[in-house]
């Protein structure tokens, strides 16, 4: 299985910069929404955690929760999170396609396109696969991804470049195939005794049909509750949104 694992440096900087503030958001709308349905969880899986920004929110309600990911370096930050919060939340490596453990879950949660990162479809179905197996009966999965109306957005998009006082970023994305996108990154920290550091990261997406993706979560067993858009606003056309927010519900055996 192809998939991205951060490098430590890359890490560090998602853990300190503008990147967690999407879980964040993420978690502040879902929690609106769980009040409007009056939802309620115990048990929490938060796969492709990265910094473990979901699972201290989880936390703070009185929630059980546990973070995995496999990059061990988004690993690392999130235990020094959970340490900084006063928390103890159980943060270990694992590959989010095939993670079990003893548990059974009545909330799954992967967020910022983690999906995408799985570059082939058929990965994208073992993934469902395996949250249905580690999810309780009649309990709910939340996801999202970006769609081919973000690939299409992308691929014609200008390097970015932004340079202050103390760094430097940039970002290029390339078309790799009719789905597939790499984007690189380079950060160039400066350093306060005026050395400074080089750090990249390559960064693959791939991007599938919404029809396929809803398609194959039925198939695995699953009931769609609600779909939201980029903004975690209800979206009347699918076919026009970057991103979609799937919040679903394991209703059947295989």
């Amino acid at each position: 299985m192809n998939m991205t694992n951060y490098n430590d440096d890359f890490s560090v900087i998602y853990n300190s910069d503008s990147f967690n503030e999407f879980s964040i958001k993420v978690f502040i709308n879902f929690i609106d929404y769980c009040k409007k349905e009056k939802l309620s969880f115990k048990k929490h899986i938060d796969l492709a955690c990265g910094t473990g920004v979901f699972c201290l929110a989880m936390k703070k309600l009185g929630v059980s929760t546990k973070g995995v990911d496999i990059s061990s370096g988004m690993i690392t930050e999130a235990k020094k999170n959970a340490i900084k919060n006063n928390v103890d939340i159980p943060f270990m490596e694992g590959n989010m396609v095939t993670y079990q453990d003893d548990n059974k879950y009545d909330l799954v949660t992967c967020n910022y396109d983690a999906i995408n990162h799985l570059l082939e479809f058929e990965e994208w179905v073992s993934f469902f696969k395996n949250v249905y197996i580690i999810l309780e009966e009649e309990k709910y999965f939340l996801f999202d991804f970006n769609t081919f109306e973000n690939y299409n957005k992308l691929c014609k998009m200008d390097p970015i470049s932004e340079d202050s006082e103390d760094f430097i970023f940039f970002r290029e994305v390339n078309s790799v195939n009719e789905y597939q996108l790499i984007f690189n990154f380079k950060f160039k920290i400066k350093n306060s005794n005026g050395s400074s550091k080089i750090i990249n990261q390559t960064i693959e997406e791939s991007f599938f049909k919404n029809v396929d993706v809803l398609k194959a979560l039925e198939e695995c067993g699953f009931s769609i509750i609600c779909i939201y858009g980029k903004g975690f606003e209800c979206c009347s056309e699918l076919s026009e949104e970057q991103k979609l927010h799937i919040l679903c519900k394991k209703v059947k055996n295989n």
